[in-house]
């Protein structure tokens, strides 16, 4: 799972740009401590940064709240879907929308194929041409 968090986290948005947040410790510090500690508390940490507009922590907060599924009580997950108001996959396309068509909305493996295209085309006028490519060839 480590290896999902830092693959959605490091390859979502264009190579050529650093993704907004990811060297804000209110993003790095739980997210090292989900990867190092597996300590299930770094997903509200997470949240929090989420909710003041850090995309880095947008990104890792869905894998996050996957990995931790099982340690987190229901009622909370429940509430830590939703940043300011809105779920965590529309603040996440508002926030990055081409992080959010390379996988965040209803992940690579979605059966809809206009969907998939569509988000196909969208990474390859974002310039994200192997994104695009890897979209298009699923």
């Amino acid at each position: 799972m480590r290896g999902v968090l830092l693959t959605l986290l490091f390859a979502a948005p264009a190579l050529a740009e650093q993704v907004a947040g990811i060297d804000d410790p209110a993003f790095r510090q739980p997210f090292e401590m989900a990867l190092q500690a597996d300590d299930p508390l770094a997903v509200i940490d997470l949240h929090n940064a989420a909710s003041t507009g850090n995309t880095a922590a947008l990104l890792a907060l869905p894998a996050a709240l996957d990995w931790f599924s099982k340690d987190v009580p229901s009622s909370v997950r429940r509430q830590l879907v939703f940043v300011n108001g809105v779920s965590v996959f529309d603040a996440l396309a508002k926030a990055d929308p081409v992080a959010a068509a390379w996988g965040m909305m209803g992940g690579v493996g979605t059966s809809d194929m206009d969907a998939l295209l569509d988000r196909a085309f969208f990474l390859y006028a974002a310039g994200e041409v192997e994104k695009g490519t890897a979209l298009f060839l699923t």
